[in-house]
């Protein structure tokens, strides 16, 4: 096996070898280049950048000085990455960074260490593992990264962390060694900075901006065409993150009312559960689902609502809710009353705040118009 092969493959391997040298010293000239760049020269800055790293996505920038040791020859850039200045990066293997991943002044990712061996290290000898960097992360001021480390997406480590063990999705971990903290939470979606406001119309535009366009956009229904399938529609298909990992979807009743959607369930369950673990939903009704022999398809018009959950726990909003789900499948108010005070110790409402609607009708009903 090659020098080359070890170094690739986390092996111990001799960075000396005359060919690592020889592409490490090209790849310094390349990143002394970009380096030496006049602030006003920022595509020649861009062109370098597709010159010197393994990948660069759209929109990423890289403040000067940056310090590699192999100027960035093993660096993936996903879409939209900002590092700060001084990042240093001991990228003698494959270091990955995803979307919109922004990187604080003074950032060191060490995808190298030496072996603890003293005779290993009086040889010069030395191992790499790839660094992982999710979608959409902040590291703060002087943050290092070690060999081997992921990070999930979403997660803030703060400013002078050490990262010596891999750090989850969705939270917000610091120190040395980096630890979680906590998760990030339903507050991060409404302060900032010790408690600051952010605007309603930030808030408004953030919301729209984390979710997908639709690919079909000819079949997209308009918003007043979303609302009234919910209102009129039967049964909805709620999922939400199981067991596991596993994705678990099931078929409920529902309710549309002022904006939010209200389901009822026992109050102990897989649902439930999952509720517990993460409020994140989302809930499809289909108005329309005719066969077409002829066609080999279905005609259908449906709703997409992505949103968060909330396990209602005042005794008001539950009679409110659980009412308004009983009169839209009975118009018998006495009934329902009934129905809710037979089975009310059981019971738990759970309301849906939609972050995120999209409603569309297949290809073939859009020709027809």
């Amino acid at each position: 096996m090659s020098e080359f092969e070890k170094q690739k493959q986390g092996e111990i391997y001799d960075p000396a070898d005359a060919d690592i040298q020889e592409l490490q010293v090209a790849c310094l000239e390349k990143m002394y280049d970009y380096n030496a760049t006049r602030p006003h020269e920022a595509e020649q800055r861009q062109a370098l950048m597709k010159e010197m790293l393994a990948e660069v996505g759209e929109g990423c920038y890289i403040e000067p000085p940056l310090h590699a040791n192999f100027g960035g020859h093993y660096l993936h850039l996903g879409h939209h990455v900002y590092a700060n200045f001084n990042l240093t990066l001991v990228d003698d293997t494959d270091i990955y960074i995803g979307d919109y991943t922004m990187l604080g002044p003074n950032v060191v990712l060490a995808a190298t260490g030496h072996p603890v061996l003293p005779a290993l290290r009086r040889r010069g000898l030395q191992f790499s593992m790839p660094i992982h960097i999710g979608k959409c992360c902040w590291l703060g001021a002087g943050v290092i990264v070690m060999p081997g480390i992921t990070i999930g997406d979403n997660t803030v480590i703060g400013a002078g962390s050490i990262v010596t063990h891999d750090i989850p999705a969705n939270v917000v971990a610091v120190g040395n060694p980096c630890h979680v903290m906590r998760q990030i939470n339903e507050q991060d979606y409404k302060t900032y900075f010790k408690g600051r406001k952010i605007p309603e119309d930030l808030l408004a535009a953030v919301q729209h901006d984390k979710f997908r366009e639709m690919r079909r956009i000819k079949q997209q229904l308009p918003m007043q065409d979303a609302e009234r399938i919910l209102r009129e529609g039967k049964t909805a298909i709620m999922a939400v993150q199981g067991d596991d990992g596993y994705p678990y979807t099931v078929p409920l009743n529902y309710v549309y009312m002022n904006g939010r959607v209200y389901i009822h369930s026992a109050k102990e369950g897989h649902k439930m559960d999952a509720l517990h673990r993460s409020d994140k939903v989302t809930l499809t009704v289909i108005e329309k689902d005719d066969v077409v022999p002829e066609e080999f398809t279905t005609y259908f018009r449906s709703v997409i609502v992505f949103g968060r959950a909330r396990i209602l726990t005042d005794d008001a909003e539950i009679r409110q809710a659980a009412t308004a789900l009983g009169l839209k499948y009975n118009d018998n108010p006495q009934a329902v009353k009934a129905e809710i005070d037979k089975f009310w110790n059981a019971l738990a409402c759970i309301e849906i705040t939609p972050e995120h609607i999209t409603a569309k009708e297949c290809i073939e009903l859009v020709r027809k118009k």
